[in-house]
């Protein structure tokens, strides 16, 4: 084919030199030679995307999406046709599918531009992947800088490292994946120069966060074997990569977000999603100091995914208990906790609810502590990559006990550079403690930076 372009191009050249014999421009015939390269490019381009669509799905065995699938089912049908059924709002695949846009619309490469467009955005570069053995590895990372200041007479303004994560994980063989992660940042010095405790710095477990392998098997399912994040509170559980705010809730913070040993079963459908987990209940990279473990469930539901573009489609709800005992003297800590959230458009809406029975382990009596609490949330996308977010939230730390009821305000702004890959917020936390603002001022501003990848 490429001789055939070549000789094509010949007789173009010989009859535009004609042409300038008898008077034609020379500009012109330059012009001519240009689109000709310029179309020869084009299908060397797509040639090359359809071969690396090709590998990408038997390697990766990923599916095209539904719009663009009935593009391909039907690519006898004219351009009109298609054009109907396409994804709409996506960039072009490239530069070269741009060009056949305009130098050929007609033709061959004029449907099959319609198709690829209808085929949806994506990357024509392979993942990175090391490989290991029979497997393979990648490499990625969560790095976090904050700048907090703080209205507290004893807390100093400073700079924080929040997390340093860096994160291996791969596929041993197929469906049989693996996992490990480390923090450094957790071992940062909880005393200042001066001797002084850091504010908040309750971060004492060690660098490593996850070490697991999960098994994918079962269609729809995944066994995890190891130390991973327990699977209950969805903020807790969220990934620190993809948190709302800069921090979490204080129902998060104190009853979720931590990881523990054990096995874990996760149910993935359409209109579900649940968790089943046994741990051993103790802190992070801890032995088991009893012999009882701890048992918890997680329940999803997401009664509208199916329904198209109706408004409710964005609507899940759930529940999560979790049973423990801790520590030589089994003390109690159970919890349950009921999640909501909503999806419509630049419009996010969420709420929480967590009631906790969690004994004090220091008390000699091992009297039982009730604790409560809640936030409810709401974010908006201002436009492409700034979003707006208000969050309040109220937390019990003993429900027996008055004077100690917090009550927080979280405004923030989120600047996205590209997503949750690389962005910036900014958070202002106004704290009461029963209602009271004049009591204990310590309202808050932090700045945060993140990369991941």
């Amino acid at each position: 084919m490429r001789l055939l372009v070549i000789t094509v191009l010949s007789i173009s050249f010989v009859s535009s030199m004609s042409g300038a014999v008898f008077g034609q421009d020379m500009e012109s015939m330059f012009k001519e030679l240009q689109t000709l390269k310029d179309r020869l490019d084009a299908q060397d381009e797509e040639i090359k995307y359809l071969r690396l669509k090709v590998a990408k799905e038997e390697l990766e065995k990923v599916s095209a999406p539904a719009t663009g699938g009935d593009v391909v089912k039907n690519y006898d049908k004219t351009p009109e046709a298609k054009a109907e059924t396409g994804v709409t709002g996506n960039k072009p695949l490239s530069t070269a599918t741009a060009q056949i846009g305009t130098t050929a619309s007609r033709g061959f490469f004029g449907d099959l531009k319609t198709t690829l467009t209808g085929l949806g955005e994506w990357s024509e570069k392979p993942d990175p992947l090391i490989k290991v053995g029979q497997g393979w590895l990648k490499i990625g990372g969560l790095f976090q800088e904050w700048f907090v200041h703080d209205e507290l007479a004893t807390a100093r303004d400073e700079f924080r490292t929040r997390r340093m994560e860096i994160k291996l994980y791969g596929e041993i063989i197929p469906k049989l994946k693996y996992q490990v992660m480390f923090d450094p940042a957790k071992r940062f010095p909880r005393t200042a120069s001066d001797g002084s405790t850091l504010r908040d710095n309750t971060d004492t477990a060690g660098t490593l966060q996850d070490a697991f392998v999960t098994f994918t098997h079962i269609p729809h399912h995944e066994l995890t074997l190891g130390q991973f994040k327990i699977p209950v509170i969805e903020e807790g559980f969220r990934s620190s990569a993809k948190l709302d705010f800069v921090e979490r809730s204080r129902i998060a913070r104190t009853f979720s977000d931590r990881r523990d040993i054990g096995i874990m079963l996760k149910g993935d459908y359409k209109l579900l999603e649940y968790y089943l987990a046994l741990v051993n209940g103790e802190e992070t990279n801890s032995k088991d100091l009893n012999d009882r473990k701890d048992y918890m469930a997680r329940l999803v539901l997401k009664p509208f995914r199916g329904w198209g573009d109706s408004p409710l489609k964005g609507f899940e709800f759930g529940g999560s208990y979790y049973n423990g005992r801790r520590g030589v003297h089994r003390t109690v800590k159970d919890f349950w906790g009921a999640e909501a959230r909503y999806q419509w458009e630049k419009l996010a809406l969420k709420a929480e609810y967590v009631a906790a029975r969690d004994d004090d382990s220091t008390l000699k009596t091992l009297s039982p502590i009730h604790r409560d609490g809640w936030y409810a949330q709401a974010g908006y996308r201002l436009f492409k990559p700034l979003e707006g977010m208000v969050r309040y939230e109220e937390f019990r730390n003993n429900k027996d006990q008055h004077g100690n009821e917090n009550r927080d305000w979280t405004f923030g702004l989120n600047w996205f550079l590209n997503e949750n890959y690389a962005k910036f917020q900014l958070n202002y936390v106004l704290k009461s403690v029963d209602g009271a603002r004049d009591k204990k001022p310590d309202d808050q501003v932090i700045a945060a930076m993140q990369i991941h990848f």
